[in-house]
């Protein structure tokens, strides 16, 4: 991909338009993520091999892995690592990744130590507070979860052996039903929307009356990747589920107690987020083996207690990863999320 073409779908996912923000605020991929990245990592490539095989088209011997959905961050680690491993010129272009937000205690673009920034415990208490305040948004017997989200992802792929970054964004649409069935409306610029459904397993919602320890254990039902601290591994999933689950408010006050108890969890400060809306932003971070690292931020509403966004940066990117830090890999915007009578009732 040219640089150019990385700032022109750029320019088209950022900002989200006023008609996206009405609302009151990718499970079905993973296996063919999961698939597609099985084959970079057991394909063997050289340098000699990339040079032999390298086709005419300009599709042609591409693979590409989406981190998306559950088990992102599994993706995300694993493809690090193999484009770490894979060969380059190092000739090619830096593509432009979206604009990082302007954070209170980070201004300019600068990415502060963790260390530097304050403990985000008395923000995430006031967070709890005002999300206790709430009314209730208990769902009544069949009501199915209805969540919309505006995700961008930089997508991994190798082409003739190198490895670089693509940029990809979209608009998706989920229901799960208490029966299991999950269906997944997604839009793409340039393209026909895909409307999948698919059984799966029940849903188990985060209850308002977990404890401390219930909580974690429920948020940490994926499996550990790598060494990740266990606060950094926590705002990820508070992320995930914010993907497909309506969070009633007593259990997002308990989401930001919990985060509460994470010295690592520190505040970046107010943020306007990239639909637009003020928020506080707490942030943590993780280092990997190969030498790079991630930084995990929430983006809070202060009035209310619901998450606004999440976003995700490489604050050292893996080496062959052709992008000028701090680079954004990955964000959510969370635009609604509701209780609707069936898995057919799509909020237009």
């Amino acid at each position: 991909m040219r640089t150019e073409d990385g700032r022109d779908l750029v320019a088209t996912s950022d900002p989200l338009t006023p008609a996206e923000l009405e609302g009151p605020a990718r499970q079905e991929r993973e296996e063919r993520a999961r698939a597609l990245l099985q084959q970079i990592l057991t394909e063997p490539r050289t340098r000699g091999d990339a040079r032999e095989r390298a086709p005419s088209g300009p599709h042609a011997n591409r693979r590409r892995v989406l981190l998306a959905g559950a088990g992102a961050v599994a993706l995300t680690v694993t493809t690090a690592v193999a484009l770490s491993a894979v060969e380059g010129n190092g000739d090619e272009d830096h593509i432009e990744t979206p604009r990082s937000l302007d954070y209170q205690l980070a201004s300019g673009g600068d990415v502060p130590e963790l260390a530097d920034l304050p403990p985000a415990e008395p923000v995430l208490l006031k967070l709890a507070t005002a999300a206790d305040r709430q009314s209730s948004e208990r769902p009544v017997a069949g009501s199915v979860a209805y969540t919309k989200t505006r995700d961008w992802y930089l997508n991994a792929s190798v082409r003739n052996g190198q490895g670089t970054p693509e940029l990809s964004e979209e608009t998706v649409q989920r229901l799960w039903a208490p029966d299991g069935t999950r269906r997944s409306i997604t839009h793409r610029p340039g393209e026909r929307s895909e409307d999948s459904q698919q059984e799966g397993a029940r849903p188990q919602w985060l209850d308002p009356e977990f404890d401390a320890a219930q909580l974690e254990r429920r948020l940490l039902e994926q499996p550990q990747h790598g060494e990740e601290p266990l606060s950094y591994r926590l705002v990820g999933a508070v992320a995930d589920v914010h993907l497909n689950e309506v969070v009633e408010p007593r259990a997002a006050a308990s989401v930001w107690r919990l985060l509460a108890t994470q010295a690592q969890v520190r505040s970046l400060g107010q943020v306007q987020d990239r639909g637009g809306r003020i928020g506080q932003a707490v942030t943590t971070d993780c280092s990997y083996a190969g030498g790079w690292s991630e930084r995990r931020v929430l983006i809070i509403d202060p009035g209310n207690g619901r998450l606004l966004a999440s976003e995700k940066l490489y604050v050292v990117k893996p080496k062959r990863l052709m992008v000028h830090t701090p680079a954004v890999n990955e964000y959510h915007v969370y635009l609604d999320r509701r209780w609707v009578a069936h898995i057919d009732s799509v909020p237009r």
